[in-house]
Formats: C-alpha cells, sequence, structure tokens
C-alpha cells in the first residue's frame, strides 16, 4: 500500500506563490540591491571624512591639539573611492548574475548553459569580492596615512569571518556550477543522438 506523504502531512501540492512570480521577484530584489549598494558605498565613501574611514579600519591616529591632523591629497581620496568600490564591485556583478538566473528560471531555463554560466558568474563575484575585500582595507589605510607625520603611517590587516566566507561560499558555488555545466554538455551531446 503506497502512502502519500503530502497528503497526510496537511501540506499543499500547489506552490502559494508561483515559481515564475518569485524569480522575477527574486530578479527585481537583486536589481535593487545592486544599484542601492553601489550608489549607498559610494556616497558613504565620497561623504566619510578619511579619519573615521581610518577608524573603520581600526587605525586611529594620535590627536594633536585635540584633533586628528591628517592630510589628504584628491589622488588619495579617488584611489582610496576606488578601492573601496571593488568588493561592492564585485558584489553588484554577484548580484547581475543572480539578477540573470532567476529570469532564467522565471523562463523556465534550469539547467541551460546560460544559466549555468550566470551562476558562475555570481559565484566568481562573489569570491573576487572576499578577495578584494581582504586587500583593500590595508592599502586603504596605507594610502590615506601616507602624508601622516612619521610614526603614524599605518598598514592594517585584518581578517574577518566576513570575507572568509564570502571566499568559502564563492568556491562552492564555482565548483557547483563547474559540475552544472558538464552536466548541461551531456546532456546536450546525449540528446543529439536521440
Amino acid at each position: 500500500m503506497e502512502v502519500n506523504a503530502k497528503a497526510h502531512s496537511g501540506m499543499s501540492t500547489e506552490d502559494p506563490i508561483p515559481a515564475s512570480t518569485l524569480n522575477r521577484t527574486l530578479a527585481s530584489a537583486c536589481l535593487i540591491l545592486l544599484i542601492g549598494l553601489l550608489v549607498g558605498t559610494l556616497y558613504s565613501l565620497l561623504k566619510i571624512p578619511p579619519e573615521m574611514i581610518l577608524a573603520r579600519l581600526g587605525i586611529v591616529l594620535p590627536a594633536s591639539g585635540g584633533h586628528t591632523v591628517l592630510s589628504v591629497s584628491n589622488w588619495q581620496h579617488v584611489t582610496v573611492t576606488a578601492l573601496g568600490m571593488l568588493p561592492v564591485s564585485c558584489v553588484a556583478y554577484a548580484l547581475f548574475s543572480a539578477r540573470s538566473v532567476f529570469m532564467g528560471f522565471a523562463r523556465g531555463e534550469y539547467f541551460s548553459l546560460k544559466t549555468v554560466k550566470c551562476i558562475r558568474g555570481f559565484a566568481v563575484g562573489i569570491f573576487t569580492s572576499g578577495m578584494t575585500g581582504l586587500i583593500s582595507p590595508p592599502l586603504i589605510g596605507l594610502i590615506l596615512t601616507l602624508n601622516a607625520p612619521a610614526g603614524t603611517r599605518a598598514l592594517a590587516i585584518n581578517v574577518g569571518s566576513h570575507e572568509l566566507l564570502m571566499l568559502l561560499i564563492g568556491g562552492i558555488m564555482w565548483q557547483i556550477s563547474n559540475v552544472m555545466a558538464r552536466a548541461a554538455a551531456l546532456a546536450e551531446e546525449n540528446s543529439q543522438f536521440i
């Protein structure tokens, strides 16, 4: 005697939200988040004083006359802004790739080579965000303190769980996308024989 587990558990066999609607909603959320992250990060990098950026990196310069003296030139501002945008730009690329994945899912393209390449794009974006998240902060600290008085220049290296998780998740997704790419290629090859 066959027992239907879903019927006995009280679960409906129909999804409360159609998959195409959910996928389009997730694609829109990725786009909104992508734009918000880029604009918000750029705005904060342009508006936050260099001393606060250094404080966020764990670098506190000695105060002179009650306030911290930090002379930062235009090229330093531009370089720090570019370095600060690197990890976020990588996440934006990942979100753009995720958006493409969800749009493909909404069209019913679950295992197409295009969808798999977009999953790989997501993985690459997350992985490179982790890498640039490790490299950018020390460079930002060094560049901002170049004009600081002797003995107060700083190079701070912090390795946090956030960056390590980004590397791990990106690496896992990258490997999954490689396996999916092989499966999609095999499926395409097998379809030609039929």
